[in-house]
């Protein structure tokens, strides 16, 4: 059976980002939290970026509230396929300019 369209009103504004099924993280420890916290995290991007990154590494990111921007792509990645988004400023990345998709 099709999906039906949801009609919005002005009560119930469309998304900012996402498509509407994506919930939207903003703060590191939420991050890591929703990608399974310190240790799973380590493991993750270790894997990814095929460098040693040690479960300290993430504590610290957590308590700076922010990631080094070499794992943007690795995390964004997982993050999505898990159905969340978080804003690019927490690797310390640029947004892209309004009108412009990625």
């Amino acid at each position: 059976m099709p999906r039906r369209h949801i009609r919005r009103n002005k009560q119930q504004p469309e998304p900012v980002q996402g498509n509407g099924r994506t919930v939207m993280l903003t703060t590191a420890p939420a991050v890591i939290e929703k990608l399974g916290g310190l240790a799973p995290l380590a493991k993750l991007t270790s894997k990814a970026a095929k460098r040693t990154v040690k479960t300290q590494n993430v504590w610290n990111w957590r308590d700076k509230g922010r990631f080094p921007p070499a794992y943007f792509l690795i995390h964004r990645r997982e993050l999505r396929r898990l159905g969340f988004d978080a804003p690019s400023q927490l690797w310390r990345v640029l947004p892209l300019p309004a009108g412009v998709s990625e």
